[in-house]
């Protein structure tokens, strides 16, 4: 069974490791998404600095890594080609990477149940996502757990800013 923890420094090493990890699993599927150095280590930095970062651990070995922020995401202001679920605060997904030999089992559904718990703990009952267009995989597991497809946003900032997402969400019950 999976279990989620807030990141700290002294994970960085697995953390980037498992983000190498996916980067190079994503240009073997010609998915054009964490290609240009992002996520990187001054991202993984400011998100453990922010306290929004969470490692997945297996028996204390860290197997994943996702950031969750619970103070809105700007390239979410706007969704066009549909509308969001509902209009009420929200946590959000970003940065979630297993490493390669957890890749493919439950290790994925485990993190978003783990996310999700989380999110109820903090107070909120509402999560958004988005991913790449092409990242099938990732679009297939969100469907599995419930999300919900709404429509297109576009990234407002960093190195991905103006690359087109598919964007989900889900209510919490």
């Amino acid at each position: 069974m999976t279990s989620l923890r807030a990141m700290t420094i002294s994970d960085l090493p697995r953390v980037l490791e498992i983000i190498g990890e996916a980067q190079a699993f994503l240009a073997a599927q010609n998915i054009n998404q964490w290609q240009n150095g992002y996520p990187n280590e001054e991202t993984m930095r400011s998100d453990i600095e922010k306290e929004q970062s969470y490692v997945s651990t297996v028996d204390n070995q860290t197997v994943g890594m996702m950031t969750i922020v619970f103070d809105g995401e700007p390239s979410y202001r706007t969704i066009y080609d549909g509308a969001w679920s509902a209009v009420v605060p929200y946590a959000c997904i970003h940065r979630m990477a297993i490493g390669g030999s957890f890749r493919g089992g439950k290790t994925a559904d485990e993190m978003i149940r783990a996310a999700e718990a989380l999110v109820i703990k903090k107070g909120f009952r509402y999560i958004r996502v988005d991913t790449h267009r092409e990242n099938q995989r990732m679009q297939r597991m969100l469907f599995r757990n419930r999300f919900l497809r709404c429509g297109v946003i576009y990234l407002s900032e960093g190195l991905e800013a103006n690359d087109e997402r598919i964007a989900f969400d889900k209510v919490l019950v």
